[in-house]
């Protein structure tokens, strides 16, 4: 039933025979179904305003269910039951929101990022944006097949071997990242988004894990959570790394910036430090007496400029190059 509980809907739960009911809520700022076009008109109707999200999972259910009957057919009816307990039904996904932007910002971000990756791509998704304090966030339930003029077709490759699943998956966050940064640059902010994971760009911290509502209300009412353990474990290890070394602070500016202002360095500081101010005090003369960093002039408002020898050094050997092509020439 994790249609119901992205939606904040009640429901009867099929395959488990549970009745859930997660209308208590308060976290939904807007959710809904988007079918591609050129859908036959009864899938269509599913994007219509109130059409529960957990009818699109039953809708998806059914079809697999079809699909599996009509190829294995031949089969005895307790093979074609264990087939249909291990279909894959949908695919499901977590998208973290920045959080600069407000409800309705991210509310249009989200949309784009629907359309543009899924929905323009043949995808059926039903979506779900929960405006989390600190952690603002979409759900997706996307279809595994492509959307035909007669329903549901062949299964979608991305869906199909793991390799192919990685790659797309790898495009899906690539998309977000692109989409997102235009949406920061559009309200003032900078294009801090990236697709790769900490490892690929230099970082040497662990990223967190998603908790999720009942996650965090099992840590908050004494149950313990084993996601909020972890993440406490994760958080409490980088902070130990980054007042040991500073430099993931400096390189995940400038991987999106060749110079950057003192300004912006502290705003990541501060984000890698949870917004804890104690530790932001205690860091924050440390990080710009750091010898990576070098002064390269002035922005135009007077704020010192900041680079790392690693980005000087490299314009200076590509300035050395265009020297040696101009020579030559």
């Amino acid at each position: 039933c994790i249609a119901a509980y992205i939606g904040g809907e009640k429901a009867d739960c099929e395959f488990s025979g549970q009745r859930v009911d997660y209308q208590h809520r308060t976290d939904v700022a807007m959710k809904g179904i988007m079918i591609p076009d050129g859908a036959p008109d009864w899938m269509k109707e599913l994007e219509r305003e109130g059409v529960p999200l957990q009818e699109f999972g039953r809708v998806l259910e059914l079809e697999e269910s079809r699909n599996i009957n009509q190829y294995h057919r031949k089969k005895s009816a307790d093979v074609i039951e264990g087939y249909q307990n291990r279909a894959k039904t949908d695919g499901r996904f977590i998208v973290a929101l920045p959080l600069e932007l407000d409800v309705e910002q991210n509310k249009a971000l989200a949309l784009e990022y629907l359309k543009e990756v899924f929905v323009d791509r043949g995808y059926a998704v039903a979506y779900a944006f929960h405006s989390e304090e600190k952690n603002p966030h979409l759900h997706i339930i996307s279809a595994t097949r492509h959307v035909t003029p007669e329903g549901f077709g062949p299964r979608a490759p991305g869906y199909n071997r793991t390799a192919q699943q990685r790659d797309s998956l790898q495009h899906e966050r690539e998309q977000f990242a692109a989409i997102g940064n235009r949406h920061l640059m559009h309200h003032g902010y900078e294009p801090r988004l990236d697709h790769r994971s900490y490892e690929a760009q230099g970082i040497d911290l662990e990223p967190t894990v998603h908790e999720g509502y009942w996650g965090r209300k099992l840590a908050a009412d004494g149950a313990g959570s084993e996601l909020v353990s972890e993440n406490e474990r994760r958080r409490a290890e980088n902070l130990d790394r980054l007042r040991s070394d500073l430099s993931p602070v400096i390189r995940a500016v400038a991987n999106h910036n060749a110079v950057f202002t003192e300004a912006q360095l502290k705003r990541e500081l501060f984000t890698l430090v949870r917004g804890d101010e104690t530790e932001f005090k205690a860091l924050e003369h440390e990080l710009m007496a750091h010898p990576l960093l070098q002064s390269v002039g002035k922005d135009v408002r007077g704020n010192i400029l900041y680079s790392t020898e690693e980005l000087v050094d490299g314009e200076k050997a590509l300035l050395a190059d265009l020297d040696t092509l101009a020579q030559g020439q």
